[in-house]
This record gives C-alpha cells, structure tokens and sequence, in this order.
C-alpha cells in the first residue's frame, strides 16, 4: 500500500514497519523485499530514501526479533489444533470435583515450581538485603549522633558495624547526617577526613559521592546545598580527597545550572578561606 507510488514519507514508514515485522516477513513472505530491491533498482529515490531501503535490504534482523525475549510467553509456545470437523470429546469427568488425596504433598511441589519459575526466591533475598541495609544505615546514624566527638566516631563502634564493601553507606550517611545540621559542623569533615586516611576505599567512596552530590544539586535546598559544599571544601582542603575531582565541574553556560553556580562560589570560598590564598 505505502510503495504503489514510492515517496519520501512513504518508504520511511514502509522501512520502519518492515524493521519491526520483517524477521517473520523472510518466513512467510520473502516476496515483500523483491519489491524493495525493485524500488532500488528503478532508482526514482531521493537519496535518503534510497539508504533507508538498502538499510533495510542489507540487514540480517539479529537485533529485530520475530518476538521479544520478554514477550515469549511460555504459554504461547503451546499450540492446540482442533478440526471443526471432527467429534471432540468433552471430557464431563473433569467437571466432578475429585478431592486429590495428596493435596498437601502436590501443593508444596506446585509453591516450590513456582519459585523456581518467577523468582521469588531471589525476591526475598532482595528483601532481606534491603532490610539489612536500612538496619545499618539506622546503626551508623545513632552511633555518628551519640558519639563527643569525630576521634570518638571513628576509632571503634563505627569499624565494628562496617563490613567490606559497605564503605560507601558509611561516607553516605556521614553527609546525610552532616546535611541534617542547621548549620556546617567541622565534626563530620573531620570524620570523613579520618576514614579517608584509613582506607583507599573511602577516598573512592568519597570521590563517587562527590559526583553524585553535583549531578543533583538542583534537589536540594539552599541550606544543604551550602552544607554539602562546606563538607567537600573541608575534605579537599585537608588532602583528604584529590584535587581531580573538581575535574568533574565544567564552568560553561551549558553545563551548570543556578544550584551549581551556588555550589561552587561556596566551595571556592570556603577553600580559599581554609587555605589561606
């Protein structure tokens, strides 16, 4: 219907419909790319058009599937052919409700086929890990709050809650807890300061926290938006963190918005007061 007479719009979507559909095409109807090739070969195409269709004839369809993996129901892989013309048998004995004498037995076969099949064993260890992950953040949160001080924080209790590998939910919770302050508290970039002398872990951690902060600035308010830049300013200009990280803001019109702007004058002031430049 689209390429009776062949133009621009028409071949697009003759192209873009037959991308979608064509991996069924070269089963049941090979013919329909004939007419493509017959199109390329008259060569009354304008020159986009012309691409799109030796796109289209050129392409194997390994990316364009007949059906989506997540679409490929496993009921649809059943197929029940029934003759109009032959006598079927109605099976009335299946309409008697038949108690099944090993119900509780086939039941827990049925829920163990069912996990297996959906996942939800997988499930429940999402679940259980999510659990584990707020009771820690909960641990740290009240161990960084009733501690006198940083030397205090970081010596013992928050060592013994930290396991491998979790080390960036501790330098999240540390601004978190920091950002929760009226004002800028030097006890929470002395904290992150001493972990990051503890571990190459931290400095990472806290490299990635710094990116992720900066990328979404314009969520936070302007209080916490100071906070945070107080907090990096303090860790930077105490060697805790490398200076590359500030590779990571570009000053152009394009790149920052009103919160970033914000950010780094807060920043730059603060460094620049801290070291004394």
């Amino acid at each position: 219907m689209h390429l009776g007479e062949p133009s621009g719009d028409t071949v697009e979507v003759a192209v873009a419909f037959v991308k979608e559909c064509g991996a069924t095409l070269l089963e049941v109807s090979p013919r329909v790319f004939d007419i493509f090739r017959g199109i390329l070969q008259e060569g009354d195409l304008e020159y986009t058009s012309k691409c799109l269709v030796e796109s289209l004839v050129s392409i194997n369809f390994e990316n364009h599937k007949a059906v989506r993996p997540e679409l490929d129901l496993l009921d649809e892989k059943v197929t029940h052919i029934i003759s109009l013309f032959d006598e079927i048998d109605p099976e009335t004995s299946l309409d008697v409700f038949k108690p099944d004498p090993e119900f509780h037995q086939n039941e827990r076969k049925y829920e163990q086929l069912k996990r297996k099949i959906l996942g939800e064993e997988d499930t429940e260890e999402e679940d259980h890990t999510e659990t584990d992950l707020v009771s820690l953040r909960r641990k740290i949160y009240q161990t960084i709050t009733s501690s006198l001080n940083y030397e205090d924080a970081g010596h013992g209790p928050l060592q013994l809650i930290i396991k491998p590998g979790q080390e960036m939910e501790l330098c999240v919770m540390i601004l978190e807890c920091c950002t929760e302050e009226i004002t800028y508290r030097s006890f929470y970039g002395h904290l992150a300061h001493r972990f990051c002398l503890k571990s190459k872990a931290y400095i990472e951690c806290f490299k990635n926290l710094f990116v992720q902060q900066y990328v979404t600035l314009h969520r936070l308010e302007t209080n916490k938006l100071r906070i945070v830049a107080m907090f990096f300013a303090h860790v930077l200009a105490a060697d805790a963190l490398p200076w590359e990280v500030l590779g990571n803001i570009r000053l152009t019109e394009e790149d920052t918005t009103t919160s970033s702007r914000i950010f780094v004058k807060i920043l730059f002031q603060e460094l620049s007061e801290k070291l004394g430049v």
